[in-house]
């Protein structure tokens, strides 16, 4: 899951978590995106989320529980 408020772009705290399958649990993500954003982009046999931003994109290569930058 990915979020934030975009009224705070920059603003990176609790904008994602992740879930071990159940959908009933969620975990803040350890390293968050660098910002908060509204579209996430999944690739099933890639396995990598990737949020985009106006002030960039991040990528997260396990299940969303890491997230680093790609551009900005």
């Amino acid at each position: 899951m990915f979020g934030g408020d975009y009224t705070k772009p920059n603003e990176s705290n609790n904008t994602a978590a992740h879930t071990e399958g159940d959908w009933k649990r969620w975990t803040a993500s350890t390293t968050p995106p660098h910002a908060s954003g509204s579209a996430v982009q999944w690739d099933e046999a890639l396995k990598p989320g990737s949020p985009s931003a106006p002030n960039g994109s991040d990528i997260s290569r396990d299940d969303g529980k890491t997230w680093q930058a790609t551009d900005t």
